[in-house]
């Protein structure tokens, strides 16, 4: 994306929503007709997204683009798993926890809501202010 015009942006954008909602949508069907989507436990979840890391790692190495992109499909939708069976066991909706990681990201990266571009070094310096201030507020509330 990076350099992309609006027309560009605005495609990208909606073929990513697109395929995404395809992708929730089979989810939702395998949820009621796959027991091993429903079984799967989340240790075991993590490991084979570990597995598939390795793999994606393997793939780079090797420079083979098809199996790249299937092996960072399988990241991905053992990352989307990770974040519903994660949520459900704590009693939470998974779009809590999109939202919240968006929050704060936006937090983090305020030079992105500013539309402002930065170098990398200072947009690593402000991301890890940023994550110690919040860090501080949250030992400063858990005193009062």
């Amino acid at each position: 994306m990076n350099g992309k015009n609006e027309e560009e942006r605005i495609k990208f954008k909606e073929k990513m929503l697109e395929e995404f909602e395809r992708f929730i949508d089979f989810y939702l069907k395998e949820e009621e007709y796959c027991p091993w989507v429903n079984e799967i436990g989340i240790e075991e979840l993590l490991d084979r997204i570990k597995g598939e890391l390795e793999e994606v790692k393997e793939e780079i190495e090797k420079g083979e683009k098809e199996k790249l992109i299937e092996e960072v499909g399988d990241v991905f939708r053992g990352s989307f798993l990770l974040l519903v069976k994660s949520s459900y066991n704590i009693g939470e909706n998974p779009h809590i926890v999109i939202k919240r990681v968006l929050e704060k990201i936006k937090r983090r990266k305020p030079w992105v809501i500013e539309e402002r571009k930065v170098s990398l070094k200072e947009s690593l310096e402000i991301w890890q202010q940023k994550k110690e201030e919040e860090k501080n507020f949250r030992g400063n509330s858990k005193k009062e």
